[in-house]
């Protein structure tokens, strides 16, 4: 099943789970840029940030 397909037959479901992969993306991002302000993090965070989760 395509995005397309699961979007069209089971749109509450699609939207429930973007919402939470974009909860958790920016979960996500939060907790590196918290990291970020250790000393020398700041380029293994901005990577890791662009890598995004599977990276």
């Amino acid at each position: 099943m395509t995005l397309e397909e699961l979007q069209s037959k089971y749109p509450d479901l699609y939207n429930q789970v973007i919402e939470e992969v974009k909860q958790a993306e920016r979960e996500r991002v939060i907790a590196l840029n918290k990291f970020a302000k250790s000393p020398g993090a700041a380029g293994i965070v901005a990577q890791a940030i662009i890598d995004g989760p599977n990276g």
